[in-house]
Parts: structure tokens; sequence; C-alpha cells
């Protein structure tokens, strides 16, 4: 298994309620070893589905390659998910 650093940027007119849903849903995907750290409402560069700010979480966490092909098909689904990005994290 390796250590794995992801982004996501969610869509911020979540309302609390399914903010918290989302990050439970989250915590189920990534295990629960997985540190998260939020990182607020941030304004974007350019607008992302007319969208001018999103919410912005960094998971840190441990995968093999079929975890990752599940974390990569359940983001890429996922309607809230505005954009995501995986990388290898620094050893």
């Amino acid at each position: 298994m390796r250590d794995y650093e992801t982004t996501i940027l969610l869509d911020s007119s979540l309302s609390d309620e399914e903010y918290k849903k989302k990050l439970g849903q989250f915590e189920e995907l990534f295990g629960s070893e997985a540190q998260l750290e939020d990182m607020g409402v941030r304004q974007l560069a350019y607008p992302i589905k007319r969208a001018r700010d999103a919410h912005y979480l960094r998971y840190f966490h441990k995968a093999d390659n079929a975890q990752l092909e599940v974390i990569n098909a359940r983001l890429r689904i996922d309607e809230p998910v505005m954009r995501y990005l995986v990388i290898k994290a620094d050893e």
C-alpha cells in the first residue's frame, strides 16, 4: 500500500447537513485512518459549473491499486464533487 494525497473541490452551495453527510461518505471511502485537512471555502481561479467558489478538502490516506480505482470511480460520478486530484504522497 502506498501513501496518497487526494484534494477534492466540493460545491460550496451544500447545506451543513449535506456537507456533513459527504464527509461521512468520504470517511467510508478513504478509511477511518485517513487524515482530513479542511481548507475551507476558497475562490476559484475560474468558474467551474458556474460556481465562483468551492469547499476544499485534502485527505492523506493509504491505498492499493484496487482501492484507487474505487476512489476514482466514486469521485467521478459524485454530483457535488466539482474536481478532484489523487497524487502519490512524498516519501
